[in-house]
């Protein structure tokens, strides 16, 4: 994870974490390990579960995950939530909105794409806590966490954070034999960029294998992504 924004993790499905300096082979050059986090993939049958979880500080958080297949080839998932809490600290407040629409579809047995779309938009106060006031030079006791209480905020009331994240994943698996699956990976941090790669890469297979349902493909997803990028430009 190098965007330097804290992940939401009712989008994943599973965290991987590679030890050592085989973490290198994810082309990341993290020698001492790296931590692989896997969204969730789309399934074939349907399915989904929405949930709210309620918890101190009124904080708020509703999720959604449906997921079903389209056509014997296709299926879609689609899954986010909306995240509002307080602190124990005076004035520090949350808000978090999350998307993760995704699309899967079997060129052959042997051959699949999965199309990704991952927005996060994370709303806060930034909260350094009390800090230290050393009072005493012999001892170099701090003073300040028995002067003002714990809840007591000491930054401004109109500071803020706004952290905002869109990235799109385009990945084609293929299965050579019975031991090696290669993966290959497209990531675009501008919607744009991804709505012409995708509709692109698919309307280019189903050119050369002659499939009108692959074309077809092609202009749904296109449609699809040009959806959710209007929805990240105006959300």
């Amino acid at each position: 994870v190098n965007s330097g924004i804290f992940p939401e993790v009712s989008g994943l499905e599973r965290v991987e974490v590679l030890k050592g300096s085989a973490a290198i082979l994810y082309g990341n050059v993290a020698p001492g390990g790296i931590v692989n986090m896997v969204t969730k993939k789309p399934l074939f049958n349907f399915g989904g579960n929405i949930a709210l979880n309620y918890g101190s500080w009124n904080n708020v958080k509703p999720t959604i995950d449906i997921y079903g297949g389209l056509t014997k080839n296709s299926a879609f998932r689609v899954n986010g939530s909306y995240e509002n809490k307080e602190s124990f600290r005076d004035i520090v407040q949350s808000e978090k909105h999350y998307f993760n629409p995704s699309f899967l579809y079997n060129i052959s047995d042997k051959t699949q794409i999965i199309i990704e779309a991952d927005y996060l938009k994370h709303h806060f106060t930034p909260d350094f806590g009390l800090g230290g006031l050393v009072l005493n030079t012999t001892t170099s006791e701090s003073k300040l966490n028995t002067i003002l209480n714990i809840n007591k905020f000491v930054g401004t009331t109109w500071q803020y954070q706004t952290n905002e994240m869109a990235t799109s994943t385009v990945t084609l698996n293929h299965q050579i034999n019975n031991v090696m699956s290669p993966s290959f990976h497209l990531i675009a941090n501008a919607f744009p960029a991804a709505v012409v790669l995708t509709g692109a890469f698919i309307l280019l297979i189903g050119i050369l294998t002659h499939s009108h349902q692959m074309q077809k493909t092609a202009l749904i997803t296109m449609v699809i992504a040009a959806l959710i990028s209007i929805f990240v430009v105006f959300a």
